[in-house]
């Protein structure tokens, strides 16, 4: 992504390279796109030049005149991840250079550097004018959702805020289910903002109440479970009685009919 700022009547093209990986080739990578947004800007200005603007044949055979500027290039890497940044951060840390030879060489290497920020370590995020300083404060809390929650609610910014800011804070939150509800509720409602507030409320209810039902639906399941198991035992204890008393005939209607059961249960004294 790139932009343009203006600073009184000079420009400057900042370009954000976003990683949430380290990428171990990035100062090659930067270098080679800084290059061509300048190279870019050669070929622009030189389609704007008439033969008339060159004053020279040296002009003329670069296609940029003495006076031509360009506009400075400034990459950014954003690094969205926890784990510290082990890659090189300049072009010489990737170079394969003796060290009995790196100061000999070093005066005539172009070194590029990187500029590098990690987004969980920033300072100052009050100082962000744009909405993304909300989305930077829920980062600091590092996935503790207990604090992203109460930050939520005790901050009314976060009660309306653009669905491109829910949707950033949700993918830097890695939260699926928090996407899934902004995509319904921007679908549902058909509203250009959007209630983070209300979202982690609903999305927390939702919760509880799976968790309610999933607590009954186990319940259940241990209770029939814990009922076979009595049950089994209850008729074992009566089959052995009616054995013993040789009453096979009572034995057989206990099998088919379970209140001839039940009555027997009654009668031998077994809880059931």
């Amino acid at each position: 992504m790139s932009k343009r700022c203006a600073n009184g009547y000079s420009y400057c093209i900042y370009c954000l390279e976003n990683e949430s990986k380290v990428s171990y080739a990035m100062p090659v990578r930067n270098m080679e796109f800084e290059a061509t947004r300048y190279r870019e800007q050669l070929r622009r200005i030189a389609a704007g030049h008439e033969q008339a603007d060159y004053k020279s044949w040296d002009e003329f055979s670069s296609e940029f005149t003495k006076n031509d500027r360009l506009q400075p290039v400034i990459m950014l890497v954003l690094y969205w991840s926890r784990k510290p940044w082990d890659g090189a951060r300049s072009l010489t840390e990737m170079l394969d250079i003796p060290d009995r030879d790196r100061e000999q060489i070093a005066p005539f290497l172009q070194n590029y550097r990187l500029n590098l920020i990690n987004m969980y370590e920033l300072e100052h995020i009050e100082s962000c004018q744009s909405p993304l300083k909300y989305a930077l404060r829920l980062l600091q809390k590092d996935q503790n959702r207990e604090a992203i929650y109460q930050e939520v609610q005790e901050n009314p910014a976060y009660r309306k805020l653009d669905q491109e800011t829910g949707r950033m804070m949700a993918v830097l939150l890695r939260d699926k289910k928090l996407e899934q509800y902004i995509e319904k509720q921007q679908k549902d409602e058909r509203k250009e903002t959007f209630n983070m507030c209300k979202a982690l409320d609903d999305m927390r209810q939702e919760a509880m109440k799976c968790g309610i039902e999933q607590g009954i639906s186990r319940g259940i399941e241990q209770g029939i479970e814990q009922g076979k198991s009595v049950g089994e035992n209850c008729f074992a204890r009566l089959t052995n009685f009616l054995l013993t008393d040789g009453r096979l005939e009572d034995l057989r209607r206990a099998i088919d009919n379970p209140a001839t059961r039940l009555e027997l249960y009654q009668e031998y004294h077994i809880l059931y």
